[in-house]
């Protein structure tokens, strides 16, 4: 389990999401910055460094979340490219959360890996 914000520090664009080491990953392609109410925002999964199709994802703004405990804007899965379309339906807070799940290797031992990663960002 991994968890990660994202943070506007002053005035300057670019590109606010990279990969890193983590094994599960997601990288946000376009400058969330510049996003506002009713885009689109595309979602990209990584894996061990890959994009992965079949991880899920759900999604949820403060709103959402205050009104109703468990309920998730989105929920889906990423397909072949990694890829997950999500619509963005309020400022604030948002959360993102990924669960990618494969074979363990020792069978005999446990039957799957299960990796989770949180990530949050605001949107003004």
């Amino acid at each position: 389990m991994n968890a990660k914000t994202l943070i506007k520090v002053g005035s300057k664009g670019g590109s606010p999401s990279q990969q890193s080491d983590l094994p599960l990953e997601i990288i946000l392609p376009k400058n969330i910055n510049k996003l506002k109410v009713g885009d689109e925002l595309l979602l990209k999964v990584i894996y061990q460094g890959k994009p992965v199709g079949g991880a899920k994802i759900k999604a949820t703004d403060e709103n959402t979340a205050l009104q109703q405990e468990g309920k998730w804007v989105l929920e889906s899965e990423s397909d072949a490219q990694g890829m997950v379309r999500m619509k963005i339906t309020s400022k604030g807070p948002w959360l993102i959360n990924a669960n990618y799940e494969v074979p363990f290797t020792d069978q005999s031992e446990c039957d799957k890996d299960s990796y989770r990663l949180s990530l949050t960002f605001g949107l003004k």
